[in-house]
């Protein structure tokens, strides 16, 4: 049957990007703002060359099942996960089994190594794991000192260096290990069911001397060795570093690659025998916290297109992204609302509980849409709900990442508040000394704790008085209330990061973005963190298709963002003219004293 979909007309950057033709080897970037049809334009890229194979790579599970419903009719397109063609790809090398990674496992391969006997620790197993994983992100060749955690880096290079130097020894003798077992036999590796490689590696106090088996001299008897397994970063590590090619494919299409692993990139280098197309939006890069790259940077010459006309939001809410763009970013391209009558923004200093139905545009039916409520941190995700809750006690709400998020969440807020509770000396004084490292401005690192649970901790600290009966409330209202699905909810509420890829009618923006001008930030490493938080606030926008509430507070924001540019743009002007003005003296103070030295030059002669 034929696709629906493709009855729709191409724009004209559509057609530009489907009809151009790739040479072997050549690299495409399209540069997608949010809503404006990235996903349609490969679809018919797709379609038009049906002798072509495309392996459509996006880099979680819900993206790569949505995708395969809208390429279903493609039967030239296979829609799957980085990881999942990783490990398709190694299983059909090496057997099935079972194991999952953990620190207990390296024990085994590591009890019998030459190191200090105080040294072999839990700690010291947790660090070299932290280790493994901070490496296994990064594109680097091999482990190095930057890889260590964060407490142990500046002690490395000192004389009193034993425990980052033991840590980071055993880091690399557990890389080493993996690293000679991935290029083996198929009979040496098993991988497991729950897609985590496992390596049966014999941990004997013996070696070979020639043909026969001969102690080693002074080794402790070790434990016998279970299979070691590793996680995902590990496998796309041994991946990239075996160098492997994804073998009949002719197209790769890479999706959101500005929210690129830096090892999944490299990947993508590698096959440079297909045509790859990457996709993404710059504006829309919000993961460094999990050490992304915005792969589109990384092919400076590449052919490179532009989708900036709109399908989701009209022409209002699409100024507003351009004012924001252009103020925050220095953006130069607009971007088309899809109508000039479509989607409205309003300004609220006050919480918004339900959806007004004069608010949407050309509604016909009785229903109004479901506000959805997005916030920057987790604990104001919790606190939304707790008051919604408490509002409209009849009603379901449906937090975003499922059931499954909010148990998780409010699991984590009562595990705060009982530690509170017991008021336990050791855990304050941690609290309080991460509190004071933010107020001196040094924010505590994610190797301390992550900013999320920092934030939770306040909010136990200033509620604690009412939290216990609150999350008793909680547990009641969400078994009924909280729903495994948006299907019937009355309200959504979330995290920007967990909106991604995402659209609602009408989106309400919570008050907990980072609102700093440009102007405030004080040097480099603090523009280049705040320039993410700008990108979180045109993610949040961009979410809506009808109606995007604003707080006051960014209103105001953006005018003091317009009036600094505006007073930097007079400025200079100012200093423009002054620059002319002074040239313009110097050449007539030039040509006045050549006038001078001619009429001199004159009188010499005729004397």
């Amino acid at each position: 049957m034929e696709d629906e979909a493709f009855n729709f007309d191409l724009t004209k950057e559509q057609t530009e990007i489907v009809n151009y033709e790739m040479e072997e080897g050549e690299v495409l970037k399209i540069n997608a703002f949010a809503g404006t049809g990235k996903t349609f334009t490969c679809r018919a890229y797709c379609k038009k060359r049906p002798n072509s194979s495309f392996l459509l790579l996006t880099f979680n599970k819900e993206a790569a099942r949505d995708n395969r419903i809208k390429f279903e009719a493609l039967k030239n397109v296979e829609c799957t996960t980085v990881d999942s063609k990783v490990y398709k790809h190694l299983c059909e090398k090496f057997k099935i089994g079972n194991g999952m990674f953990s620190t207990a496992d390296i024990y085994p391969y590591l009890a019998n190594q030459p190191f200090e006997k105080n040294c072999m620790t839990q700690f010291v197993f947790d660090m070299c794991v932290t280790t493994l994983k901070t490496f296994c992100n990064s594109a680097d060749v091999d482990i190095g000192d930057e890889h260590l955690p964060v407490c142990l880096r500046s002690t490395f290079q000192r004389a009193d260096a034993g425990l980052s130097y033991q840590v980071y020894k055993c880091s690399r003798l557990l890389w080493e290990i993996l690293l000679t077992k991935s290029k083996v036999q198929k009979d040496d590796v098993v991988i497991s069911q729950e897609k985590s490689l496992v390596f049966s590696l014999p941990c004997s106090s013996t070696e070979k001397d020639g043909e026969n088996d001969t102690p080693k001299e002074n080794a402790a008897a070790a434990p016998v060795a279970v299979p070691l397994s590793i996680t995902y970063e590990m496998a796309r590590k041994l991946f990239q570093s075996n160098a492997i090619k994804l073998e009949g494919v002719d197209y790769i299409i890479v999706d959101e690659a500005q929210d690129m692993n830096p090892v999944m990139l490299e990947i993508l280098k590698e096959q440079s025998h297909c045509k790859r197309i990457v996709v993404g939006d710059r504006h829309q890069s919000i993961y460094s916290f999990m050490q992304s790259v915005n792969a589109m940077e990384a092919f400076p010459h590449a052919k490179q297109f532009s989708l900036s006309q709109s399908f989701r939001y009209g022409c209002n809410i699409a100024r507003i992204l351009n004012k924001m763009l252009h103020l925050l970013k220095s953006e130069t391209k607009i971007i088309q609302g899809v109508s000039e009558d479509k989607g409205k923004v309003l300004h609220f200093n006050q919480e918004i509980s339900c959806t007004p139905r004069h608010l949407f545009v050309n509604q016909e039916s009785a229903f109004a849409p479901p506000p959805c409520y997005l916030f920057r941190h987790n604990i104001s995700v919790f606190s939304k709900t707790l008051q919604l809750s408490k509002q409209h006690s009849d009603m379901c709400i449906y937090v975003l990442g499922g059931k499954e998020k909010w148990v998780s969440l409010a699991n984590q807020v009562e595990d705060t508040y009982n530690l509170l509770k017991l008021n336990s000396r050791k855990f304050w004084k941690r609290y309080h000394d991460l509190e004071r490292n933010a107020e001196g401005g040094r924010q505590p690192s994610k190797e301390e704790i992550a900013f999320s649970t920092f934030a939770i901790m306040k909010y136990v600290e200033k509620h604690i008085k009412t939290l216990g009966a609150s999350l008793q409330y909680l547990k009641q209202f969400g078994k009924d209330n909280i729903l495994e699905n948006p299907s019937g909810a009355h309200f959504f509420v979330g995290t920007v990061h967990q909106s991604k890829g995402k659209e609602y009618d009408f989106v309400v923006l919570g008050e907990d973005f980072s609102l700093k001008t440009p102007k405030s930030l004080k040097n480099n490493k603090e523009r280049v963190k705040q320039l993410e938080e700008y990108n979180i606030m045109y993610v949040a926008l961009s979410r809506a298709k009808s109606v995007v509430c604003l707080p006051i507070n960014m209103g105001a924001f953006l005018s003091e963002v317009q009036e600094d540019k505006d007073n930097s743009s007079k400025e200079k002007g100012k200093l423009q003219c002054s620059i002319i003005n002074f040239i313009k003296r110097k050449r007539n103070d030039d040509e006045e004293l050549l006038e001078e030295n001619d009429v001199k030059e004159t009188v010499t002669v005729q004397s």
